[in-house]
């Protein structure tokens, strides 16, 4: 081949200002009001390039010869370019249209083919079954099946083969096949158990087919799916861990190496791999993305995260199991996936109608209750009112297919309803000792949380599957969950001190050792001792509407399918409309007593007043005053996804695959709450008076689980929320509004948020088999385009020049009405921010054996900001010439994450892997200051004299390492009744370079099922060692242990009873503060109890 280049001339980039060789540099972009931005890129101009039409062979090196079988790719025509810029865009796809056209050259298949095309059938459960291996008898040509069973196997040459049909705990199926060039040839198979039958009608059964769809069916399909996947990824079907009518995702992968799971109250809300938290891991439902919404995550702190740091993150509470076919963990992604994962992608799996033969009807029935309210009466157990306490729960699941097997359509209902205690007691620690009082710790206050919490979860599912044509099918999926979380908490705090040093008030006025036992000193100076009563009631409401149509279209060898996803998700918190109140507030000062406990980690305090107004008496506490709820956040999105993917007619196993996807993601947001404060003035309230007219029936209930929290011998009477709520709603003028309006600024201006995000992306990549060794490569482009509606808001000058007044501290108006003209009274402003970035990523997998696989996997990723870091008001002080504002320009996180597996797989149904993870994490956010000409603002004359404080990416490294071992097994092989055992065993380490929150060093899961007859039993444990979890060093979660325990009685071939505990041994969350090796023994900070939750019920078939 001949090539002429005949000019070539390098060009700095525009506006640089650099010599030739210094080409590649980094543009800044300033504009007013917008920050930074930047762009890198390499140009090069290319004048004329001409290409020799006759294709050259590779072998001999003669050109245009037709005996020659490895030739170039055929470039027959001249080609002449212009002025072509080489972008990193064009040279990944240059370079991914060349290595396609020389390779199939190379590699190209002369003889004949043919496919085959066919179903894979499981007559032991009624199901269609996917990820069963289909293989051409002493080839590397293998397939997998795919949703309903089905597979197509291509270049399949003609004439006779046998294909082999292999699924982990079934016999190998074989069966001859004539194919045909050009055609295709049907092959249906079933698959045959390879548990053995009983000899004779007296024998006992000890695996019966009830027991195989269960536990030993869900580890097989987990294994197989393991197996087929090039990314390295673990998986677990929904009928692994039996029934749970809770019905919670996060209870599903808890018992998972590598998965954490993030509770919030008792209740699995989020979960970590790999040591990283939830902000940094993707959760899709069939490959889309879901929406989520919560209010909590975004204007409050998590148990051990910032206030909207996990803004981002999908919550599990959100969500139902009871439609969900399998969980699959991705640790890596490959290039047709979102590139903002860097811990991995949890893809839940819809069940689909095609995936079972025929009719079916599902259903259970269950009641659900909490050890600490086991009574089939009505009671107090959860607010104000009587309520029954043990609680209904339904499951129904129909599929059926029609119009000759072409349509199938499944309905999933369902409906659980859990009661849950949520119990604390929070101790407060002054650890900074003065002239005064220098003790290392001192206690200075003691709060007793008391506040049963009732969650409703319901789920509507529709999925369908239309085979429009032979080679067209399209598919709809159809979900709504509603989630409804009831907590109404009371709480007690005493008060010994401040928490400082003040001589009035400070740590040296507390009395005793200050960790055993503490006293008030009684003297008047100390207005900081007392008693208050709070806590809070809330009814947390969210809905969440996705909606999926998609289709897939298949000619030969070239499969093509898109999907629309939309999904909406609305949270909001109601009080008053709900018949409660969000806080009451009351408090009795200088209030003296003396609290005792045996030991510094123990919770069992012993408390007698000494002084002050008895705190029985609820006309005790005055000042009485009540806030409303106000939180509100609704989150959509809209994608678009079209994907293709060509078998390349090779004599090596090859595919390609390119698509594109566009996603936008709107959030809105607001929190009205700190506006929404009032003092109750009806009758008997005011500054002196209080809520002895709303006396609660309910009573404290002071038996923390497995401890007697609270010893008291005059118990604190409660206000009774529910009366109260009536008031509020029907003489409004009872109660008047106590913010400030720094409290309006707060609820109006600075919680509100309206953010835009708009992601476009294309992909490209490839997958080949070369004897024992498959490979896959490619690379994603995403480019990011936010934009945030914020306030415009006029400077104090301005503001004092309308006739406002101005505050000198903060510099906004100090009227309700200065404070709208100051930020309302002009339309908001849009702040825009993009960037681009590629993603590379690869992965290999080497089988040693057949059962022996070695994966390897690469990845970059990144992890986008927060909302709060991006979008949110201006604060700027026009003394100290600061403006701190969010930065809409802002980049991700950027990570590169390695993996490696090493898989051994026996039967029956076993594997033992060994898995290695690093994630690397650069550009992490800190907070910056610098002049306007940093920010883009030399040139504005209204802000060029202020500094700016925003956030910005450094350059640090943040590494996160993990370990993981995983055995598991079906224990057929050993003697007699323990023939039926299924073990579950994983060990994970996680480690990282620097502090971190959350990151567990060690864990320990497993979980033992056996059965005999018609009774099977299963028991499941989570042991984690002590682990950081919180941003303030120094405070510790405890080592704990939770197990579960379940079993089922099979009373005929479709009816069986079952029952199912979480927590059995009621094993409370401890958090410890302090460091014993740095000489700061450790105490107790906080103690939770959340009871154990028991679900007992039915189920059966039709």
């Amino acid at each position: 081949m001949r090539r002429t280049l005949t000019r070539v001339r390098r060009n700095p980039a525009r506006g640089s200002g650099r010599k030739p060789q210094c080409a590649k540099t980094r543009l800044v972009e300033r504009s007013p009001k917008r920050g930074l931005s930047s762009r890198c890129y390499r140009a090069v101009s290319i004048s004329t390039v001409r290409f020799l039409a006759s294709p050259i062979c590779l072998d001999c090196g003669r050109a245009g010869s037709r005996d020659c079988r490895l030739l170039t790719p055929l470039m027959h025509a001249s080609v002449n370019v212009s002025t072509f810029r080489f972008t990193p865009r064009s040279i990944c796809l240059g370079w991914l249209l060349a290595t396609v056209g020389l390779l199939s050259a190379v590699f190209a298949q002369s003889a004949p083919a043919g496919r085959v095309v066919g179903r894979i059938f499981n007559p032991g459960t009624g199901e269609y079954v996917r990820n069963a291996e289909i293989r051409v008898q002493g080839t590397q040509n293998t397939v997998y099946s795919e949703e309903g069973g089905v597979y197509q196997l291509d270049n399949v040459p003609a004439g006779s083969a046998t294909l082999e049909v292999a699924f982990s705990g079934y016999q190998t199926a074989r069966a001859a096949v004539t194919v045909t060039a050009g055609a295709a040839v049907a092959r249906d198979f079933e698959l045959v158990s390879t548990l053995p039958k009983p000899a004779g009608k007296d024998e006992v059964v000890l695996i019966s087919k009830f027991v195989v769809t269960t536990e030993r069916e869900g580890n097989a399909k987990a294994i197989m799916e393991q197996r087929r996947n090039m990314n390295i990824s673990t998986s677990v079907a929904a009928d692994s861990f039996g029934d749970g009518s809770e019905g919670n995702v996060g209870e599903f992968l808890k018992f998972l190496p590598g998965v954490d799971v993030e509770y919030v109250d008792g209740v699995s809300r989020g979960p970590r791999i790999g040591g990283l938290d939830q902000s940094y891991v993707g959760v899709t439902m069939d490959g889309a993305s879901i929406a989520s919404a919560d209010a909590f995550v975004s204007y409050g702190a998590t148990l051990n995260g910032s206030t909207g740091g996990q803004s981002r993150s999908v919550g599990f509470e959100q969500m139902s199991i009871t439609a969900i076919e399998s969980v699959e963990i991705s640790r890596t992604s490959s290039a047709d996936m979102d590139a903002s994962s860097p811990a991995g992608t949890i893809n839940m799996k819809t069940r689909r109608a095609f995936d079972r033969k025929g009719r079916r009807l599902d259903w259970q029935v269950s009641m659900s209750a909490n050890s600490g309210a086991m009574t089939t009466q009505k009671g107090y157990g959860l607010d104000d009112l009587p309520r029954y306490v043990i609680r209904p729960n339904y499951q129904l699941d129909y599929s059926d297919v029609f119009l000759n097997q072409r349509l199938g359509i499944r309905l999933g209902v369902s409906k659980s309803s859990v009661l849950a205690q949520q119990q604390y007691v929070t101790h407060t620690y002054n650890r900074t000792p003065n002239t005064a009082d220098p003790r290392p710790v001192v206690l200075t206050g003691i709060t007793f949380a008391d506040g049963p919490k009732l969650t409703d979860r319901s789920s509507v599912t529709l999925t369908s599957d239309f085979k429009a044509t032979p080679r067209l099918v399209l598919s709809f999926t159809g979900m709504f969950n509603a989630f409804e979380n009831s907590g109404h908490t009371y709480n007690l705090a005493w008060t010994a001190s401040a928490n400082g040093g003040a001589a009035a008030t400070g740590r040296q006025n507390v009395l005793g050792d200050g960790l055993t036992e503490i006293r008030t000193n009684g003297l008047a100076t100390n207005t900081s001792r007392g008693l208050t009563l709070g806590g809070g009631s809330a009814i947390k409401l969210t809905n969440t509407t996705t909606i999926t149509p998609k289709f897939e279209f298949k000619l030969n060898a070239l499969t093509v399918d898109g999907v629309f996803n939309f999904s909406r998700s609305k949270n909001d918190y109601e009080t008053s409309s709900r018949g409660t109140i969000r806080v009451e507030t009351a408090n009795i000062n200088n209030a003296d007593f003396r609290a005792t406990r045996s030991d510094p980690l123990s919770a069992e305090w012993t408390l007698v007043q000494t002084g002050g107004a008895d705190w029985s008496n609820l006309a005790s506490f005055t000042n009485p005053r009540t806030t409303e709820e106000g939180r509100f956040v609704v989150t959509e999105i809209y994608t678009g996804e079209t994907n293709a993917k060509y078998v390349l007619p090779w004599r090596f196993p090859t595919s390609i695959k390119f698509g594109g996807k566009w996603a936008e993601e709107r959030r809105i947001s607001d929190n009205a709450v700190p506006y929404l404060v009032y003092s109750y003035n009806g009758p008997g309230g005011g500054p002196t008076g209080s809520f002895a007219n709303y006396a609660s029936p309910r009573k404290f209930n002071t038996d923390f689980g497995r401890i007697t929290s609270l010893n008291v011998a005059n118990v604190p009477t409660l206000v009774d929320r529910s009366a109260l709520s009536v008031v509020f709603r029907e003489r409004p003028e009872y109660f008047v509004n106590s913010a400030t309006v720094e409290n309006y600024y707060t609820a109006t201006i600075a919680n509100h948020r309206d953010f835009l995000q708009t992601v476009s992306a294309a992909y490209g990549m490839a997958d080949t088999k070369i004897g024992k060794l498959q490979l896959r490569g490619g690379v994603r482009w995403e480019r990011t385009e936010t934009s945030s509606k914020e306030v415009d808001p006029y400077t104090a000058a301005e503001v004092q020049a309308a006739g406002y007044p101005i505050s000198t501290t903060t510099r906004r108006a100090t009227t309700i009405a200065g404070m709208n003209y100051q930020f309302l009274s002009r339309p908001r402003i849009t702040r825009d921010g993009d960037y681009d970035n590629f993603f590379p990523s690869a992965s290999l997998k080497y089988s040693f054996l057949p059962n022996l696989q070695a994966q390897f996997g690469f990845a970059h990723a990144i992890s986008r900001p927060p909302i709060d870091a991006l979008a949110g008001v201006w604060n700027i002080n026009d003394v100290t010439l600061l403006i701190t504002a969010p930065n809409p320009k802002l980049k991700p996180e950027r990570s590169n994450n390695y993996v490696a597996r090493l898989a051994y797989y026996f039967e029956p149904v076993g594997s033992f892997t060994v898995l290695v993870q690093q994630t690397e994490i650069t550009d992490q956010r800190i907070t910056v200051r610098g002049k306007a000409a940093d920010f883009g603002f030399e040139n504005d004359p209204e802000y060029a004299a202020y500094d700016f404080q925003s956030l910005d990416n450094n350059d640090s490294l943040y590494r996160y390492r993990s370990l993981e071992l995983s055995y598991n097994q079906q224990l057929s092989f050993l003697p007699g009744l323990l023939r039926s055992t299924n073990l579950n065993l994983s060990y994970t380490r996680n480690y990282a370079n620097q502090y971190f929150p959350g990151v567990t060093p060690h864990k320990v899961a497993g979980s033992l099922g056996w059965s005999i007859g018609r009774l099977s039993f299963r028991s499941g444990l989570v042991w984690q060692d002590d682990t950081p979890f919180t941003s303030i060093f120094g405070r510790f979660q405890r080592r704990n242990l939770k197990v579960d325990f379940g079993g089922a009685y099979r009373m005929s071939d479709r009816l069986s009873f079952f029952f199912q505990g979480r927590n059995v041994l009621n094993d409370p969350n401890l958090l410890y503060e302090g460091d014993p090796r740095r000489g700061q023994p450790a105490v107790l900070y906080r103690y939770g109890n959340f009871g154990v939750s028991w679900v007992a019920g039915v189920k059966g078939n039709f």
